[in-house]
């Protein structure tokens, strides 16, 4: 060895000044000193807490002062220093965290998927909520929720079926629940006003008495379809009348009004579309060319029309056609060609065949 000399490593300093008691879950300004290592930081921790563990920590290199969240739940904790190496606490002091004076105030039962008005009082920290939960859930779980950024009165939508249910001021810290009382949620009905029976293809309305929120929708289905089909949708609009057109196909049909468009059915009403009735006259056998007096019987809807078709095509395809509105009998001239053919009563507003009878041209 040819020479040695000591060297004294001196012993890291730092100081923590921050108020001596704060509110729950509340920011923390923490102005320090000390190395300000790159990863050294400033936490939150109960005073049994080993020197990396912490309820919430800041890195220092956001400067000084810095904001550290304080823990949600009441009691006395430490405000640390904590060295990346190790680590290792250098300054501690203690912080006392005081209960949240939290107030709720809301109606003792609200309808399915209502809104709720709510009052409350308390910290207001961003991200914090309001929200409907059913007993037993947990602090982060709810069926329906509003941040109190809104401002108070705010609204919260109700669940969708009825039953007994926690309002919650929770907060974002935890989360942590730290006010409640019960509300009940109440069934609610609606009357639909509309024909017995309609014509295939006819235009109607219906009358809508019943909450008429927003993404509310009356639906036209077979009486039969399953609970929340939705096929002939109108949704709830600023009015409550609604217009709707009758399926092609004759049969029991049902109006119901469901809430909030996929939610559960409040109001029903059973609505015939009844078969079209129509009957034609006419000769079994005409010539080519020739005029053909028809004679009909039938609705004389808008857009009803007596036509000569082919037989096999479509309910909209014909050689020739004449409307119901320019008299009767329909005055319809022979195709050219010999063959068989159809006459037929078209519905308009059906797009349908009320009825129809072969005919030969010779």
């Amino acid at each position: 060895m040819l020479a040695r000399r000591t060297i004294e490593v001196a012993t890291a300093a730092a100081t923590l000044d921050a108020p001596l008691e704060v509110p729950a879950a509340s920011d923390v300004a923490v102005a320090w000193t000390g190395p300000g290592h790159d990863r050294d930081f400033v936490s939150i921790a109960s005073v049994d807490q080993n020197p990396g563990a912490y309820m919430n920590y800041t890195y220092v290199s956001e400067g000084s002062p810095l904001a550290v969240t304080a823990p949600p739940d009441p009691g006395l904790y430490e405000i640390r220093y904590v060295l990346r190496e190790g680590p290792r606490v250098i300054a501690r002091r203690d912080l006392e965290v005081t209960p949240l004076a939290v107030t709720l105030d809301a109606g003792d039962s609200v309808a399915i998927g209502h809104p709720l008005e709510v009052s409350w009082s308390g910290p207001g920290y961003d991200r914090d909520y309001i929200a409907i939960a059913e007993p037993g859930q947990r602090p982060g779980q709810y069926l329906t929720y509003t941040y109190v950024n809104e401002g108070s009165p705010l609204s919260v939508e109700a669940p969708l079926e009825p039953g007994l249910y926690e309002l919650r001021y929770v907060l974002r810290e935890g989360p942590r629940v730290v006010a409640q009382r019960e509300i009940e949620v109440v069934a609610t009905t609606a009357t639909l006003v509309a024909p017995d029976t309609v014509a295939p293809g006819q235009g109607f309305a219906v009358e809508v008495e019943g909450p008429l929120l927003a993404r509310d929708e009356v639906v036209l289905v077979p009486a039969d379809a399953p609970a929340r089909t939705s096929e002939l949708a109108q949704r709830i609009g600023p009015g409550s009348t609604l217009q709707f057109v009758a399926p092609g196909e004759g049969g029991l049909y049902e109006l119901r009004y469901l809430l909030h468009g996929g939610g559960p059915v409040i109001g029903r009403r059973l609505v015939e579309v009844a078969a079209l009735a129509a009957a034609l006259e006419a000769p079994e056998r005409v010539t080519a060319g020739s005029s053909i007096a028809v004679g009909w019987s039938g609705p004389d809807g808008e857009g009803d029309r007596i036509t000569l078709a082919e037989p096999g095509s479509a309910p909209t395809k014909w050689r020739t056609a004449v409307r119901t509105a320019d008299g009767n009998p329909a005055t319809i001239v022979a195709p050219a060609d010999a063959g068989t053919y159809e006459l037929r009563y078209f519905s308009g507003e059906s797009r349908q065949i009320a009825t129809q009878r072969g005919l030969i041209v010779e």
